[in-house]
């Protein structure tokens, strides 16, 4: 019989896999519909072979709702390679701080050690001498145990 993750890894693939809250695709749908409106987002949809991720309301009031940049001074002949389009990210123009990160190990300060960590993973059914492995592990560590802590 199959264990689990055999089942899963075997799966009939019809479901594709879930999608994290990050899509390109998506986000340059919506650059789209902002530029050109719904009917653009629509031709978009299509040529990218991507399915409707909004219903029709939804690209109503974003169509409503949003306002296109504002025009900058045209650019020059030759600057087609400084183009700040929007596949172009600039953290220091961002509106949100970056978060404070400590460098290094901070929950262990300096004098903190805590001594030497062992870990051993055993799986039953033991494979080898004993059908027992989980077991005669756990006796053999309490066994050769020599300071019990809280």
């Amino acid at each position: 019989m199959a264990n689990a993750s055999q089942c899963l890894e075997e799966g009939s693939g019809r479901w594709p896999p879930p999608a994290g809250p990050y899509s390109e695709a998506q986000r340059l749908a919506l650059e789209e519909l902002v530029a050109g409106g719904p009917e653009a987002l629509r031709a978009f949809l299509r040529r990218e072979q991507l399915p409707p991720f909004l219903s029709e309301p939804e690209v109503q009031d974003i169509a409503r709702a949003a306002l296109p940049p504002a025009a900058g001074p045209e650019p020059e002949p030759g600057a087609s390679s400084l183009d700040a389009s929007s596949l172009t990210y600039f953290p220091e123009r961002s509106e949100l701080e970056p978060p404070a990160l400590e460098l290094g190990w901070p929950g262990f300060a300096s004098g903190a050690f805590r001594g030497l960590t062992r870990v051993e993973a055993h799986f039953q059914p033991g494979c080898g001498d004993s059908i027992y492995g989980c077991k005669e592990a756990v006796r053999r560590q309490i066994r050769s145990a020599r300071q019990v802590s809280e």
